[in-house]
């Protein structure tokens, strides 16, 4: 996993210094600071609701799936500063999956 997630930082990256982004290393820094800590927070706060709601493992690493690859689609559909930051919003539920990694 950590071959894959260092991949898609990089491919990231680079697609937002082109059209039609063009952000500076500063933004993206940013970017990639609001995602993380967006998803701290996330961790933080849903893990009691997870716990309390007992979803299966399955269920948890499925709704991950269909939150990362929202997310991925959101980012390579945004056309400006605003909407590449939006996407970040639909990682919230990537890092529920983290949990599965946890126990």
């Amino acid at each position: 996993m950590c071959i894959v997630i260092a991949g898609e930082l990089d491919v990231a990256y680079l697609f937002a210094r082109g059209d039609p982004l063009r952000w500076t290393y500063q933004i993206y820094s940013y970017y990639f600071g609001f995602k993380y800590s967006l998803g701290t927070i996330v961790l933080l706060l849903g893990m009691p609701l997870i716990q309390r709601l007992k979803l299966k493992d399955s269920s948890i690493c499925i709704l991950g799936i269909i939150s990362r690859m929202a997310g991925l689609i959101m980012y390579a559909l945004s056309t400006n500063t605003i909407t590449g930051f939006l996407g970040t919003d639909l990682y919230l539920l990537l890092f529920i999956d983290q949990l599965n990694q946890i126990d």
